[in-house]
């Protein structure tokens, strides 16, 4: 898969690659490329990344990477360590047992975002979800709206839609296009982008894409499949459309990669000042616990990125084994690729 897509154009990215880098929005950005088995690799590259803090423009620090349990234990008890330590989930469920994800987020003095406290207690708990994937995605379909998988032809309106929200430039959607395009021919387990856009009369109402980083663990590897540049059209929003693209974002994903034996875990970062993390919890997202192996762990992203030039805070959110055997199964999966294939847009914007 990595031979393939290394030779495809180059994407705006959100999850970035293995290794670090300097990212969008003053971050270097470090995907561990093994597996962390002692907490003091996690100090090491903490305190080392940090140094870089306030100076060329970075303001932001971010760890990501998949360790051990023993590893994480010295790490909630590390001073140096457990009070940047933004988000953690269990692998269990997802056949890495003992296995931790764990982001650490350090940030200037002037990168300062909501409180804590106030994201933490506002993302706590959420309806119950009582409508099956299915059935609200079938409602947005039923009303006349189509949707499309594929970006060709309409790369002018995603720009302008992704452009200002998420600083896209078009030749970036036109090498999102490329991706897209070329992937078509993959097998379905070595895909590593997803689209799903509504649309109602020749205008893109929604639009979100999945994009999957492969991050070895021990002689295997996971894939984390982020959910993300979520973006409703002016007058569109809160009424089930983005829902809706997530549910079939997601059943993309879960056809091709679940169905071929990969387990993945599919995430979102909820921008929480427009609160997508509500439109998330429709689609089967959910915040991993926040009390684990005895510790508070916010599963906030402190002033992660800039959205419409802002700075903002992000809620993280995944899909459980669980979730993905109530809403995500292969019969519903199948149900709502199938209704999604009556209703495909087949125009050019």
């Amino acid at each position: 898969m990595t031979k393939e897509v290394n030779q495809l154009p180059e994407i705006f990215s959100s999850t970035g690659s293995l290794g670090e880098s300097h990212r969008q929005y003053g971050r270097i950005y470090r995907n561990h490329p093994v597996l962390i088995e002692d907490h003091n690799i996690l100090r090491y590259h903490v305190t080392r990344m940090s140094g870089n803090l306030g100076q060329g423009g970075i303001g932001r620090i971010v760890f990501r990477g998949v360790a051990t349990e023993e590893a994480v234990k010295h790490a909630l008890i590390d001073r140096n360590l457990s009070e940047h330590i933004e988000v953690m989930a269990p692998l269990d469920d997802f056949g890495f047992a003992g296995k931790w994800l764990v982001m650490i987020g350090k940030n200037s003095q002037d990168r300062r975002g909501c409180s804590r406290i106030k994201i933490v207690s506002e993302t706590e708990e959420y309806p119950e979800v009582t409508r099956s994937a299915e059935s609200r995605i079938e409602a947005v379909l039923q009303e006349g709206y189509e949707v499309t998988h594929s970006t060709a032809g309409q790369e002018m309106m995603i720009a302008e839609l992704w452009g200002h929200t998420f600083g896209w430039t078009f030749d970036e959607v036109q090498a999102l296009s490329q991706r897209l395009r070329a992937e078509k021919d993959f097998h379905a387990q070595n895909r590593s982008l997803w689209v799903s856009m509504i649309i109602n009369k020749n205008k893109i109402i929604t639009a979100a894409m999945a994009e999957r980083l492969r991050i070895p663990v021990g002689d295997k590897h996971i894939d984390l499949i982020e959910n993300t540049e979520w973006k409703t059209r002016i007058g569109f929003e809160n009424q089930g459309f983005m829902t809706a693209t997530l549910i079939d974002l997601n059943s993309q994903v879960i056809r091709d990669l679940d169905a071929t034996g990969i387990c993945s875990l599919i995430f979102a970062e909820c921008n929480f000042a427009t609160r997508s993390d509500r439109a998330a919890h429709g689609a089967g997202f959910v915040v991993p616990d926040r009390v684990l192996l005895g510790s508070l762990v916010p599963q906030v992203l402190s002033q992660n990125v800039e959205v419409e030039g802002e700075m903002q805070d992000f809620t993280y959110m995944f899909l459980t084994k669980e979730a993905k055997e109530r809403y995500y199964s292969a019969e519903q999966v199948e149900k709502v690729l199938k209704g999604v294939g009556r209703h495909e847009y087949s125009g050019i914007l």
